[in-house]
């Protein structure tokens, strides 16, 4: 009763606020439209002009198991995938898209969806995990907030980073930037580690490639990286407000100094750069807030185009340009005009990434079916269907938690540093995967499948006794067999079972002897859909 209250509630504000600015409300829901039909013709040109058969839609069930995946980070709950099932409105996907994207769920699972592009490696060492739920705090308030994802990375760019004073007291905003920091923490706050990663994150370079030395066939010299890297030489400086606003103090002129940087086993240094070519010159603040305006301006030529290819992998597996950190002349992009499209997209909407997230998802691409019914469907590149991919740990944690009825005594959206337990079944459960994801293969490896089929968590919680989820099932009084094995399927595909499906599974349950045989039988269909290549997929 509580969601359909606040559905009830969310649709009242949402009327009060359109009969104040309907103009304004209507230009907002047109653009993502508009914008998913330019990504439909230039997807749909591409494959014509390749002979290539575009998959057909995906089914309601598909669809909504996949935008709750996509959106919130877990599968849709029994009543959730039910009520979108049943519902006979033709603008219910659109309405569905809408409804998730103001949760504040959203903004905990696109919290985790930014940091592991910021901090990659937060996904495969266990040690490291902990900087990763600290980047997350900071990121969820802002996505919370709507604001830009340039102003993100500004932020992110120019925290304050002073040194503790005389009495070890640190700055008075310390708190406000603290889980910021852990991006610094995991690149050693080390200029050449910050410009490699700030380049290869934010813009999609590997400028690091040239740290040592010149490559013969790539575009960026060792110069230009230790020209970026010199942006982060005055870490250690003490900053103040005015500073990481890009004002500069009122000082003596004589306290201008160059921005540069000691190049390693060198007698020279090397002064900051744009990788336009354009000096920085003097300064006396900190030639990160120069930096930070430069590389999220909207006139960057990497910027729009790195974020927008970002996103779009998100959603289908793998980017426009992929990798995504990989943008070169030789790595060109799939659908270049696509790309365009998005980034300018991006930079019209200043940065709101819920612009091309709601754009996508409205699109006929991102909403045909992953079932391959041509050959010519297999190439990922044409984007002629939706590609399977492996839910990340998090996910996975997250769906057995719906589907199986666990109570997690963190929830999504309160997550933090300060409340790890790393003793909790969640912390053990996402630690032990960490370094096993493959996010460009819809494989799961062999060590992912046995921890789920033989792992405790999965025993318990799918047991006669000890699974709530199977008590729930099992003991209502107001569910026939048919009934019960369709909740299942819904718990855990978000489908309902085929006819065959029901038919084999109603002749397991009609084998038990007894009530205990009967609950057994129940948990036992509860762990073969879990275990299941269908259920650990998003597809």
């Amino acid at each position: 009763m509580r969601s359909l209250w606040m559905v009830l509630i969310a649709i009242l504000l949402d009327c009060i606020h359109v009969s104040s600015s309907s103009m304004a409300v209507a230009e907002e829901k047109t653009e993502p439209r508009q914008l998913s039909r330019k990504i439909d013709a230039i997807v749909e040109a591409k494959c014509a002009e390749n002979s290539v058969m575009l998959a057909d839609a995906c089914s309601d069930a598909e669809f909504a198991r996949r935008v709750y995946l996509d959106l919130l980070g877990r599968i849709p709950r029994v009543a959730e995938v039910r009520r979108f099932l049943d519902d006979s409105d033709e603008a219910k996907r659109e309405k569905l898209i809408d409804e998730l994207i103001e949760r504040p769920a959203f903004a905990a699972h696109f919290a985790s969806v930014l940091r592991s592009g910021l901090m990659p490696r937060t996904q495969e060492n266990p040690e490291l995990y902990h900087l990763g739920l600290s980047l997350e705090d900071w990121l969820r308030p802002r996505i919370k907030q709507d604001l830009g994802y340039d102003q993100i990375v500004h932020e992110l760019l120019t925290v304050p980073l002073g040194e503790q004073d005389s009495s070890g007291a640190l700055p008075a905003d310390a708190n406000q930037h603290f889980g910021a920091i852990a991006w610094y923490q995991i690149n050693d706050l080390k200029a050449e580690n910050l410009a490699g990663a700030a380049s290869r994150q934010l813009l999609g370079l590997k400028l690091e490639c040239a740290q040592c030395h010149d490559h013969p066939f790539d575009k960026w010299s060792q110069d230009q990286f230790w020209q970026t890297a010199a942006f982060f030489s005055r870490l250690n400086m003490r900053q103040n407000d005015a500073e990481m606003k890009g004002q500069r103090p009122a000082q003596e002129s004589s306290d201008l100094q160059l921005v540069s940087i000691k190049l390693p086993n060198e007698d020279r240094k090397i002064a900051a750069h744009f990788l336009s070519g354009q000096p920085l010159g003097d300064s006396t603040g900190d030639p990160r807030a120069a930096f930070s305006l430069w590389l999220t301006s909207s006139e960057n030529p990497y910027f729009a185009r790195a974020t927008a290819n970002r996103i779009w992998k998100q959603f289908f597996g793998r980017g426009i340009v992929d990798p995504v950190d990989d943008f070169r002349p030789d790595n060109p992009p799939s659908h270049p005009e696509l790309l365009d499209v998005l980034s300018d997209a991006l930079v019209q909407s200043d940065f709101d990434l819920t612009i091309l997230i709601r754009s996508i998802m409205l699109s006929k691409t991102y909403q045909r079916t992953s079932a391959v019914t041509d050959a010519s469907q297999l190439t990922a590149a044409h984007f002629a269907r939706m590609p399977e991919r492996p839910m990340t740990a998090e996910q996975l944690w997250d769906s057995l938690v719906v589907a199986t009825g666990y109570h997690d005594p963190i929830p999504l959206t309160h997550r933090s540093l300060a409340g790890m337990d790393n003793s909790s079944a969640r912390i053990q459960f996402l630690t032990s995967f960490l370094g096993e994801s493959q996010p460009d293969s819809p494989q799961i490896s062999i060590v992912h499948s046995l921890k789920l089929l033989h792992g405790p968590f999965v025993d318990r919680l799918t047991s006669s006794n000890g699974g709530p989820m199977v008590v729930a099932i099992s003991s209502s009084p107001l569910l026939n067999d048919d009934e019960k094995i369709e909740t299942l399927y819904l718990a855990t595909l978000s489908r309902r079972p085929t006819s065959e499906e029901r038919l084999l599974v109603s002749q397991h349950l009609d084998s038990a002897s007894d009530s205990a045989g009967h609950a057994k039988a129940i948990g036992d269909v509860l762990w073969a859909l879990l275990n299941s290549t269908e259920f650990m997929l998003n597809h």
